[in-house]
Parts: structure tokens; sequence; C-alpha cells
């Protein structure tokens, strides 16, 4: 292994979020308000503004789960995953992928996106490990607690550097793709940081240091592909 290939998912690896490709489902089933379906739009567009106030959004994001059989939560993931998430995934951030894992490199999906959901995409590309946000799981429902911390800004450099230095890898010799300003504090981090479809700020921000932009527009659920 030569370094680590941490590749951000929500509007990096997907065209769009999870969590709003998913909701419709969740909102079928009952899990999700209409309230809740409001609160996911407005933490949506906080997010986009580089206001998030994250750990106060998650934990009112878990609490519609709480008490959810695993079994269902997961079938109903596994459901989005397929008719909705895998879709949307772009071919050139599989293409991407596959280039690191030949050239040597370890890759790690490291997002802020549910880990429950993000497993399922070893269908479509094998990678090597997973960081993400884990609701727990508690004789077989889920519980109102999860991993911390929560994969989110600041919180990605801190993760990322624990799981390299695990694997004897220093943040130099790491690459990482994300779309949104808010994960500028690993992008300044690793030795190879690439702006996908970049939000507006991190797309100046990407120009102004010389970073590669990618601008990544086929995916799985296109005609073309």
């Amino acid at each position: 292994m030569t370094g680590i290939a941490f590749f951000d998912v929500d509007h990096t690896l997907v065209r769009g979020s999870t969590a709003f490709l998913c909701s419709g489902i969740l909102r079928r089933e009952g899990i999700l308000s209409r309230a809740d379906m409001v609160r996911i739009a407005w933490a949506h567009l906080r997010h986009l503004l580089g206001v998030l106030d994250f750990e106060r959004v998650y934990a009112m994001g878990v609490k519609p789960f709480v008490g959810t059989s695993f079994q269902r939560g997961r079938a109903l993931l596994d459901e989005g995953f397929r008719d909705h998430v895998r879709p949307n995934i772009y071919l050139e951030g599989i293409d991407r992928m596959k280039a690191h894992r030949e050239a040597g490199d370890s890759v790690v999906l490291l997002s802020a996106s549910s880990a429950w959901l993000l497993e399922r995409f070893r269908e479509v590309v094998p990678f090597d490990g997973l960081v993400a946000f884990r609701q727990h799981v508690k004789d077989g429902l889920f519980i109102n607690n999860w991993d911390r911390p929560i994969p989110y800004g600041a919180n990605k450099r801190v993760l990322a550097e624990t799981y390299a230095a695990k694997q004897g890898v220093a943040l130099a010799d790491c690459a990482f793709y994300s779309d949104s300003t808010s994960d500028r504090p690993l992008l300044e981090a690793v030795g190879r940081p690439v702006a996908v479809n970049p939000d507006p700020r991190l797309r100046w921000t990407a120009r102004r240091r010389g970073w590669p932009v990618l601008d990544w527009t086929r995916t799985l659920g296109d005609p073309r592909a």
C-alpha cells in the first residue's frame, strides 16, 4: 500500500444527498414525519451554507429511528440504496476508486452518511475501510446513541488521521475527495486534496490553492452508462 484515498460520499461519490434520496421511503413507512422532512431540508441548506450545527442535527436525526427494529431499518435502507442511491453513484468516482486500488492505495469511504447504508457500496466497487455515522443497535432495536465523533467538518480530519495512523500511513501520503467547504480541514491536511463538484467556496479555495477540481456528471443510472 502506498497511501490511502479517502472519499466523501454525498455530492461527491453520489449525485445528491443519501439522506434526501432515501427520505421518501422512510416517509412512506412512517419513520419520518412531515416535520422531519422539513428539518432534513433545513439541515441540508445549512450544510450547503457551511453553518450546520451537526451535533444538534444528528441528535434529532436519530430519534425517529429509536425503537425501530434493526432488521426493518436495514431492509428499508437496502431498498433506498437499490432504487435511489445506486443509480446516482458517479461512474467517474467508481473509476477513480478503482485507479487508486490498482495503484496500491487503500480506499476508504469517509462520510457522515449512515454506515448501514454505505456498506452496500461494496456491490459497486470494493473498498478497504468505512468511517461513517453509525447509530447503535441493542437487543435488535435502534437506540438513542451513536459512534462518536460524528464524521463531519473538522472531525473528519481527526478520524482520518486516526485511521491512517493505525495503517502506518501519514496524511501527507493520503488523498481526499470532497465537494464541501466543511471538509476543508482534512483537505488542507492531506498530500493530495481533490475538489469534486465543489460548492462555490470550495471551488474558489481549490483554484487559489492549486488543488485539482473535478466535475463528475455520469451516473450508474445514466442511460449512457
